[in-house]
C-alpha cells in the first residue's frame, strides 16, 4: 500500500525557521562581540594600569638612575682622593721601607759596636788586671829598689869602712915593713961590725944599705898601688850598682809612661769613636756613649 502523503510545510514556516536561526546567530554573534570587547576594554584598563604602574617605575627608575649618577660622580671624586691617598701612602711606604732599611743597618751596626764595646770592656777587664799586677810589680820593683839603695848606703858605708881598714892594714904592714927593714939593718949592721972585724969593705956596706931602701922603696909603691887598685875598684862597684838602679827606675818610669799613654790613646781612639758616630747618627740612643763614658770615668779614677 502506498505510504501516505505527507504533509506539505508552508513556506513561512521555513522563513521563520531561517530568521529564528539568524536573529540567533546574530544574537550569538552579539554576545560574543560583547564579551569579546568587554574583555578587550579589561584588558585595556588592565594595561593602562600597568603602563601607570610602568611609568611610575620608570620615573623612580630615572630618580634612581639620578641619585646614582650623583653618587657615581661623589664616587669618582672619592676614588681620585683615595688613588692621591694610594699615591702617597706608597710613598709614606718607600719611605719608611727606606727609613726601615736604614734603622736595620743602623741596628746592626750598632749591634757590632755593642760587640766592639763588648771586646773592649773584656780587654779593658784584662787590663785591669794587667795593670794591677804591673802595679804589684812596680811595688815589688819600688821596694827592691828602696833594699837596693839601702843596700847600696850600707855597701857604700862598709866599702869606705873597708877603704879605712885596707889603708889602716897597709899603714900597718908598711911600719911593719920599715920596723922589719930597720930590723933587718940593725942585723946587718951587727955582723957589719964583724964583718969590718973579719976585713970586709965600707962598699959593701953601702950596697947592702942601697939595697936595702930599694926594696922598701918598691913595698911601699906595691901598698900604694894595691891601695889605688881597691879604691877604684871599690868606686867602680859603687857606680855600677848606681847606674843599675837608675837603669831600673828609668824602666820603671818607661813603663809606667807606655802604660798611661796606652790607656789615654784608647781614651781618645774611643771618643773620637763615638763622637764620629753621633755625628752620623745623631738620632741613635746614646746608652751604649754614656756607658763607654762612665767606664772610661770608672777607668780613669782606677789609675
Amino acid at each position: 500500500m502506498p505510504p501516505p502523503p505527507r504533509p506539505k510545510v508552508p513556506p513561512y514556516l521555513l522563513m521563520l525557521v531561517v530568521s529564528f536561526a539568524l536573529v540567533g546567530l546574530i544574537g550569538y554573534q552579539t554576545l560574543k562581540d560583547r564579551k569579546i570587547s568587554g574583555d578587550l576594554l579589561l584588558e585595556n584598563q588592565m594595561l593602562k594600569d600597568d603602563l601607570k604602574k610602568l611609568k611610575k617605575k620608570a620615573s623612580d627608575l630615572q630618580e634612581r638612575f639620578t641619585k646614582l649618577s650623583t653618587q657615581k660622580e661623589e664616587l669618582n671624586g672619592l676614588k681620585d682622593g683615595l688613588s692621591g691617598q694610594l699615591i702617597e701612602l706608597k710613598r709614606v711606604k718607600s719611605l719608611t721601607e727606606e727609613g726601615t732599611r736604614k734603622l736595620e743597618s743602623s741596628l746592626l751596626e750598632k749591634e757590632s759596636e755593642v760587640k766592639d764595646l763588648k771586646v773592649k770592656l773584656a780587654l779593658l777587664d784584662e787590663k785591669e788586671e794587667e795593670l794591677k799586677l804591673m802595679k804589684k810589680e812596680i811595688q815589688q820593683k819600688d821596694s827592691e829598689i828602696s833594699e837596693l839603695k839601702a843596700q847600696i848606703k850600707a855597701g857604700g858605708k862598709e866599702s869606705s869602712g873597708k877603704i879605712d881598714s885596707e889603708s889602716t892594714n897597709t899603714s900597718e904592714s908598711a911600719a911593719k915593713d920599715d920596723e922589719e927593714s930597720h930590723e933587718k939593718k940593725e942585723m946587718k949592721k951587727e955582723p957589719s961590725t964583724s964583718f969590718e972585724g973579719h976585713g970586709f969593705s965600707e962598699k959593701e956596706k953601702e950596697t947592702s944599705e942601697v939595697n936595702e931602701e930599694t926594696d922598701v922603696a918598691k913595698m911601699e909603691a906595691k901598698t900604694n898601688e894595691h891601695n889605688k887598685e881597691q879604691a877604684e875598684i871599690s868606686k867602680k862597684k859603687t857606680h855600677a850598682q848606681n847606674t843599675d838602679l837608675e837603669d831600673e827606675e828609668l824602666k820603671v818610669d818607661d813603663r809606667e809612661e807606655a802604660l798611661t799613654n796606652e790607656d789615654g790613646e784608647e781614651g781618645d781612639a774611643d771618643k773620637t769613636r763615638e763622637e764620629d758616630e753621633t755625628d752620623e747618627h745623631p738620632d741613635v740612643d746614646m746608652d751604649a756613649v754614656n756607658k763607654a763614658d762612665l767606664d772610661e770615668n770608672e777607668m780613669a779614677a782606677m789609675e
